[in-house]
């Protein structure tokens, strides 16, 4: 199943912890009464989020190897964020995180301009996987 990654330092909360997502400056994006210098992301927002579980990629990243170069998921992901459906076009890249241990990936994109402010759940399908719900992200205009 295809989830966005959880880690103390990002993101707002899902299943009581929070979720790692960044803005183009790498700034967690969060409630910053929780996370110290975190913001909430706007509609409209380039952000990354970060992911496991996305499936192969294109070339083969094998599970534990250092991405060394861009390695795109061979079957592209389905995100939705708040209701809305990200269109594949304001997806810029989504697969293995270059530099980082193979597994761990990234979703690089432009946030849908219709969002409502608050905690918007975040819906990932990947790989040919179930979709991963429970998770939310920081939205204020």
């Amino acid at each position: 199943m295809a989830s966005p990654l959880r880690r103390d330092q990002s993101e707002a909360v899902a299943d009581g912890k929070p979720v790692a997502a960044t803005a183009a400056d790498n700034t967690p994006i969060a409630d910053n009464s929780v996370v110290p210098k975190a913001n909430p992301a706007k509609p409209g927002d380039l952000i990354t989020i970060w992911a496991t579980g996305m499936g192969p990629t294109n070339p083969a990243c094998a599970p534990g190897d250092i991405a060394t170069a861009l390695a795109p998921v061979v079957t592209a992901p389905t995100l939705i964020i708040g209701g809305v459906t990200v269109p594949p076009s304001d997806i810029s890249y989504a697969g293995v995180s270059p530099q980082s241990i193979c597994g761990l990936y990234q979703i690089n994109l432009k946030l849908p301009a219709s969002l409502p402010d608050g905690d918007v759940p975040v819906t990932l399908s990947a790989g040919g996987s179930p979709a991963a719900t429970g998770t939310t992200i920081r939205i204020k205009k």
